[in-house]
């Protein structure tokens, strides 16, 4: 008889993408002269996005990818930062994690709703 064994994939696409967001963030607010009030503030949404990522509740995690991605995302945004090239990058980033965290939120509450 052949039995079919089933693994959960390598690699997630959205841990990849939080992971990545998560460390742009938190690097984008140590590294870039915004005032204390928007780096206090891109600092905690970078934390939030991390440990959301690197916690999760409904899904499996992907902890290597997330931490790998994050590294990622803060080694690009300290190159863009040290060069003075991030705010238009870190508003994209800004915008994407507000998107993304959108259409979570509007799922779950869609799914509640049914």
């Amino acid at each position: 008889m052949v039995r079919e064994i089933l693994y959960p994939p390598l690699i997630h696409w959205k841990s990849i993408v939080n992971g990545y967001i998560s460390g742009s963030l938190i690097i984008g607010a140590v590294f870039n002269p915004y005032g204390i009030f928007i780096q206090i503030l891109l600092f905690i949404i970078g934390l939030a996005v991390f440990f959301d990522t690197i916690f999760p509740l409904e899904r499996m995690m992907y902890a290597v990818q997330i931490c790998l991605s994050s590294i990622f995302g803060g080694v690009i945004t300290l190159i863009l930062s040290l060069t003075n090239q991030a705010s238009v990058y870190m508003f994209f980033i800004f915008i994407a994690t507000v998107l993304m965290y959108a259409k979570k939120l509007s799922s779950k509450f869609s799914h509640k709703a049914m």
